[in-house]
């Protein structure tokens, strides 16, 4: 990278894989980190009027979305997953890459871990890079996250996550 460039590089993988921990390394560095974690919270709370209409009103909390209720409602139904999806990552997608644009120089990272369905994304990313783990070390450390292992074999049974032929670099 020469001085006065600006270099993307997003990781994708599954989740408790070590993608945040791989970003936040490059963080510590210097790099701009776009977390799509926490932009995707704050689309899902500009949509909780049409989420409670498709999932009720236990997903709210004190007119928030309730992180572990809309989990128990969506993530166990593949139908669900895809419905939410539809509804929020053209946003989500939107705001990273209005952050992207924003940045002219420098190295930017990107934490997702649906990077690769996303194809719009995609195309500002420089480097794609797909974080895995043993299948142990990611059931470890979801435990560790207060949610119920159905959602993670659902999670595992899910295409996506193993999209190697668009990375440029498997990290294990």
């Amino acid at each position: 990278m020469r001085p006065g460039d600006r270099t993307v590089i997003g990781f994708a993988g599954n989740i408790g894989c070590g993608k945040s921990t791989a970003a936040a390394y490059f963080r510590n560095f210097g790099s701009r980190l776009i977390e799509a974690d926490r932009i995707g919270w704050r689309v899902l709370n500009e949509a909780r009027d049409r989420l409670q209409a498709l999932y009720g009103p236990g997903i709210l909390k004190g007119g928030r979305i309730n992180r572990m209720e809309l989990r128990a409602a969506v993530f166990t139904d593949r139908n669900k997953i895809r419905r939410l999806n539809r509804l929020t990552h053209p946003r989500l997608v939107k705001l990273i890459r209005d952050r992207i644009r924003k940045i002219k120089t420098g190295m930017v990272v990107i934490d997702a871990a649906l990077l690769f369905d996303w194809p719009d994304l995609m195309a500002d990313v420089d480097h794609p890079i797909l974080v895995t783990a043993p299948r142990k070390i990611k059931e470890h450390r979801f435990s560790c996250m207060s949610m119920s292992f159905k959602i993670l074999q659902l999670i595992h049974l899910m295409k996506y996550f193993q999209k190697q032929e668009n990375t440029d670099s498997l990290w294990r």
